[in-house]
């Protein structure tokens, strides 16, 4: 690899190919099964792409992927890490090993071996694939990623050569997945258990690793927030930078064009640092990480002196989510969740009244009015039934938007219970505007995938917060914020909460 590749550098150079030293860190600790967590501008994709030509060239009948997460990264990757490097191969190997195709991004060789860039592939069998930037594919296209579980992995088989590498997008999706059960495998692996040929490695290169992630500190001025940070990774983490580090830092998150709040996502000093940062186009990012970084995801017990709410999201076609909630002066204190797809309703309602907590009321979504497709008998009426005449229903806002907007006016009051509300995080996290691959651009509505349920029953808390049927006046927990929904007043507050408070009288 080091001799034989010619390739364009950072700075347009025809240079020849030789690893960089975490290059040779990654190559030297190569498995079978690989997942890669990186920080930016590493050049690992086009070590790990012509791994895979080199793979082709000198092995016969080999059938090897690569997967991007766009058509113009296609497009890309194949003319600068396949097709490039091939051409400018010296004649002598070209002659003996010349391509029968070498375009519209495939490469055929003569000795039946093949390699194809897309942003997706099924095939019988695959001996080498690399998914680049996975955790982008689950963020932007789901059901791309979805492909990929279902259709490309299984291509895959033991003996197999597999790579997936990404920058961090979020935690939650199944680049995250990944990168956990890898990480809890490596523990394993080093207490002497031996890895199967199918379980992946996990590879992890900080920012610091790569020694051009240097700079002049004259001139430089790191803020005090930064000071305590560096000194934070050297306490907890061991991570001891020199002034060098520290101005690079400095610069790229702060400086004109620096990445800011996307400097943990895009450069990570440590694993876990990775996945802090929201998903790109997260409905509640912002609102996610100042409740992280304000210490509102903590141990929370439930405070028995007082009633426990619940706001729920009805699984039709989906998992059911409930939260449970309590109000203790301006906090909403979330201290419990539940989540589960396939089961009926009187299944989820024995869990609720099977938990210790004494009830306030139960809020049930719009969709509560459908009738039960054996019964005949509105979900509303059997949830009233099981669980007492304790029950509202909250009415369908006019837009998605309106129940967003809500929901991140409750945020900054709310504190959730560490361990109980796990799943949730997730989903609050990874709650995301779906993307138009079209406009290059985010929609206004949000994704409907997994991360749904649990954001739509913490919206259904938003809109019971927001009018103050709870909070406010009524329990003394402080004015709800109207903000740009004030004006609407009047018409939200009469139309979101319906027959259950009418029948409560």
């Amino acid at each position: 690899l080091n001799n034989l590749y010619w390739i364009i550098d950072e700075n347009s150079n025809r240079v020849k190919f030789k690893m960089t030293s975490v290059q040779q860190k990654f190559y030297d600790n190569l498995w079978y099964w690989n997942v890669l967590l990186k920080a930016r501008q590493s050049g690992f994709t086009t070590e790990i792409d012509l791994i895979i030509l080199d793979l082709c060239l000198f092995n016969d009948n080999i059938e090897a992927g690569i997967i991007a997460h766009t058509l113009k990264d296609v497009q890309h990757i194949f003319a600068t890490k396949i097709k490039y490097p091939y051409e400018n191969l010296p004649n002598v190997i070209k002659e003996r090993i010349p391509a029968i195709k070498c375009d519209a991004n495939e490469l055929k060789l003569v000795n039946n071996s093949w390699l194809r860039v897309a942003t997706s592939l099924r095939s019988t069998t695959l001996r080498a694939l690399h998914i680049s930037e996975h955790g982008k594919i689950c963020a932007k296209y789901p059901k791309k990623a979805e492909e990929l579980k279902s259709g490309t992995m299984p291509a895959l088989h033991e003996g197999s050569y597999f790579f997936n590498e990404s920058t961090a997008e979020g935690g939650a999706g199944d680049f995250y997945e990944a990168c956990q059960q890898a990480m809890a495998d490596i523990a394993r692996e080093r207490q002497g258990v031996k890895l199967n040929k199918k379980q992946c490695r996990f590879h992890f290169f900080p920012w610091f690793d790569d020694p051009k992630n240097e700079t002049d500190p004259c001139g430089v001025v790191v803020s005090d927030d930064l000071k305590r940070y560096f000194k934070a990774l050297k306490e907890d983490h061991g991570i001891e930078l020199n002034d060098r580090q520290r101005a690079w830092y400095a610069l790229t998150r702060d400086g004109a064009m620096g990445l800011g709040r996307l400097m943990k996502r895009e450069n990570p000093s440590y694993p876990i640092e990775a996945f802090e940062q929201s998903v790109e186009g997260a409905v509640f990012g912002v609102e996610m990480e100042k409740a992280m970084a304000d210490g509102r995801v903590r141990f929370l017990p439930y405070d028995i002196s007082q009633p426990v709410y619940t706001f729920w999201d009805l699984g039709i076609g989906h998992p059911t989510a409930i939260i449970f909630a309590q109000f203790v002066a301006s906090q909403v204190n979330i201290i419990d969740y539940h989540e589960l797809s396939g089961r009926g309703i009187t299944y989820h309602c024995k869990i609720v009244m099977d938990k210790p907590y004494v009830y306030g009321k139960h809020y049930v979504p719009h969709d509560a009015s459908k009738r039960n497709a054996v019964t005949a008998e509105p979900l509303f009426d059997t949830i009233e039934e099981l669980l007492g005449r304790k029950v509202e229903q909250v009415k369908r806002t006019e837009s998605k938007s309106d129940s967003i907007q809500a929901a991140a006016m409750v945020f900054p009051y709310c504190f959730f219970e560490k361990e109980k509300t796990t799943r949730l995080l997730k989903c609050l996290g990874f709650y995301r505007y779906a993307w138009d691959e079209n406009k290059s651009k985010f929609k206004d509505i949000p994704e409907d995938d997994w991360s749904a349920d649990g954001a739509d029953a913490f919206q259904c808390l938003g809109m019971v917060w927001v009018v103050g049927s709870i909070g406010g006046r009524r329990l003394g927990i402080g004015k709800p914020l109207m903000g740009n929904l004030g004006a609407k007043k009047s018409s939200y507050s009469n139309h979101i909460l319906t027959r259950g408070m009418m029948r409560a009288g």
